[in-house]
């Protein structure tokens, strides 16, 4: 769901690039896009490269989300209550990220269908 919410950010973000229109239109798209990198930056790093240090850009969602899953499936037992409680902290950021897209997909123009 994480990564279904990142690509519709990047499509929408594709179609504000296109998008024709008036000057005032131009300067919407852009505080439109801007939303849209800020949406995407708490669901997916994507300024962090190979060899550099996190502390600059520090994981989101859907690293923390895979950890998890890592660290869950590694045990001989079932998932702790913790294990849950952070799924269910790290589910609801998604959701608040996906209701924030499907806010701003009017505003774009956007008729897909919702991820």
């Amino acid at each position: 769901q994480t990564h279904e919410v990142v690509r519709r950010v990047r499509e929408m973000r594709q179609q504000l690039q296109a998008g024709t229109g008036t000057p005032g239109d131009s300067a919407r798209r852009r505080a439109l896009g801007d939303t849209l990198w800020m949406v995407e930056e708490v669901l997916a790093q994507f300024r962090a490269r190979a060899g550099q240090d996190l502390s600059n850009y520090p994981t989101s969602v859907d690293s923390k989300l895979a950890t998890l899953l890592d660290f869950a499936g590694q045990a001989d037992a079932r998932p702790t209550a913790q294990d849950y409680s952070l799924f269910r902290t790290l589910s609801a950021v998604v959701d608040r990220q996906r209701a924030a897209i499907d806010h701003l997909r009017i505003a774009v123009g956007d008729r897909g269908a919702s991820p």
